[in-house]
């Protein structure tokens, strides 16, 4: 993650793990009269799996999807390990099908979102929605699980 002077987030790097809105989610805790500017969505953990060499870095990231269901057979498990810094709870893994692009102003770069959320104790809500950092070896993992998905969508 990367702070201009001020210490505002100014972009996300591959491997980063951030909070930011889900667009297949509704938040059920969130009322219709809420003015928020996430559309009235639940906040998930993203890996962001994209770099400057993909198109608007860093107005908007390739994001994979992270998960506490353990019944996804082609999830990939994180453990203590797997971060560089940060982490997640026990159970939880990246789903490297559910990919998408996500704009930076729907990242929390505040804390502001995941604050919102009754399932996180106050005191372990993620400092401006920054949940860590994962591994290169991981990141590279759900990465070319993504690449392996597309592939076999091509028609030969």
């Amino acid at each position: 993650m990367k702070r201009d002077a001020e210490g505002e987030v100014i972009e996300f790097e591959r491997g980063d793990v951030v909070w930011g809105v889900d667009p297949f989610k509704q938040d059920s805790d969130m009322h219709s009269e809420s003015s928020h500017d996430d559309g009235g969505v639940a906040p998930r953990p993203w890996l962001i799996i994209s770099t400057d060499a993909v198109p608007f870095h860093p107005e908007q990231y390739l994001c994979l999807t992270l998960t506490t269901r353990t019944w996804h057979d082609e999830s990939i498990p994180l453990s203590a390990e797997s971060w560089v810094e940060g982490g997640a709870p026990e159970g939880s893994s990246i789903m490297p099908w559910s990919i998408s692009a996500i704009q930076h102003r729907f990242l929390d770069t505040t804390g502001d979102l995941v604050a919102r959320l009754d399932s996180i104790p106050d005191d372990e809500v993620p400092e401006n929605g920054y949940q860590g950092h994962l591994t290169d070896e991981v990141t590279t993992e759900a990465t070319e699980q993504v690449v392996t998905y597309l592939e076999a969508t091509l028609i030969t």
